[in-house]
């Protein structure tokens, strides 16, 4: 980083490939920051996270945690990490994202199966209703404006039930969040959760100045394995945290909404 004579930042990335460094790109930097307890464990697509102390290790400033937009890498990458858990009739959808190369990207299903009762487009949208139970595996191929070709494989597991799930309720020993998936997400987020009695529970989403944006559960309910679908309508995309709260037990799990 160099201060420039107008107090503003220059900041510049290098990339690490084949055991060389490549030249020194400037990126900019984003106005809003966080403190580095609040650093989700990935960052968005052509982003970088970028760390350092403006005050030489203040105790009463923590380091800085930004996230860096940065040129278009010119390999081409899926991004998307993992999709989300299905409902067996329940709708479903979820996007496999690409990043890098030359945008538009084409997306096609290359070898396995997806569930039954649901398609992929060539934009990368998953959805339909799906029909049976299981884990399925497939490899998606996304093609750039180049022609230029990658392919990942991705497993999607279709769960009989947005319910309780009988047979792991007895081994329930806390109340707590389990996970949130896809993560980073676009469009629809699973919420999973686990009670150990039976009792009120709440979800709400914040902002990472602690204002709260959504409420998505309320409710009362059984013991065991919950699931819930939630999109985020509305809301810009950045870092928010998802709150788990059932009578004395809470957890707190950051989120980041990209587009």
């Amino acid at each position: 980083m160099k201060l420039n004579s107008d107090s503003t930042w220059t900041v510049k990335y290098r990339k690490w490939k084949d055991n060389v460094w490549a030249p020194a790109v400037d990126i900019s930097i984003e106005t809003e920051r966080v403190s580095r307890l609040a650093a989700p464990n990935h960052c968005p697509p052509t982003y970088a996270c970028v760390f350092w102390d403006k005050y030489g290790g203040s105790a009463s400033i923590a380091t800085w945690v930004k996230f860096a937009k940065i040129p278009v890498d010119l390999e081409l990458t899926i991004a998307t990490i993992s999709l989300g858990n299905g409902v067996k009739d329940a709708a479903y959808s979820s996007l496999i994202q690409a990043a890098g190369g030359t945008a538009p990207y084409v997306f096609s299903l290359m070898s396995g199966t997806l569930p039954e009762g649901l398609s992929m487009n060539d934009s990368g949208y998953i959805t339909g209703i799906p029909v049976t139970v299981g884990t399925f595996a497939f490899t998606v191929k996304v093609t750039d404006n180049n022609s230029d070709t990658l392919s990942k494989a991705f497993t999607l597991v279709i769960d009989a039930t947005s319910g309780v799930f009988k047979n792991d309720a007895d081994a329930i020993t806390a109340s707590s969040l389990i996970s949130h998936l896809p993560n980073p997400f676009t469009y629809e987020m699973t919420i999973k959760y686990q009670l150990a009695q039976e009792g009120n529970v709440s979800l709400r989403i914040y902002n990472i100045k602690g204002a709260l944006v959504k409420t998505v559960l309320n409710v009362r309910n059984s013991v065991g394995i919950h699931t819930v679908r939630w999109q985020p309508k509305g809301l810009t995309p950045g870092l928010y945290f998802v709150k788990f709260q059932s009578g004395r037990n809470s957890s707190v799990q950051k989120i980041m909404l990209i587009r």
